[in-house]
């Protein structure tokens, strides 16, 4: 899996990439996100930028039926490209509940 993110990744132009990173600094979560009725599960890496930490917390803070854990030793996005059975282990227990 993680070979396929790689060769993707490689494929982006560096013009959309900069596009990209640059609406990412901007983002910010939209007024009516505290009306959501979903549960929300959020999972963050203990090893992220602090700024994604606190995006983790702030959103976690506004959805009311929501559930955040920091996964230890973890970078961004790590949980579902090198933990994938874990990360599928997880999703099923989310689906199997409803």
């Amino acid at each position: 899996m993680f070979d396929e993110y790689y060769k993707d990744t490689c494929a982006i132009r560096k013009s959309d990439m900069i596009a990209f990173l640059q609406e990412n600094s901007v983002y910010s979560l939209k007024d009516g996100i505290g009306e959501c009725e979903a549960t929300v599960q959020i999972y963050v890496g203990e090893k992220e930028k602090q700024s994604m930490k606190k995006s983790a917390k702030i959103i976690h803070e506004k959805l009311q039926d929501s559930f955040i854990q920091v996964l230890p030793n973890m970078y961004h996005g790590e949980f579902s490209i090198n933990h994938a059975d874990d990360y599928v282990r997880k999703l099923l227990e989310i689906v199997k509940r409803r």
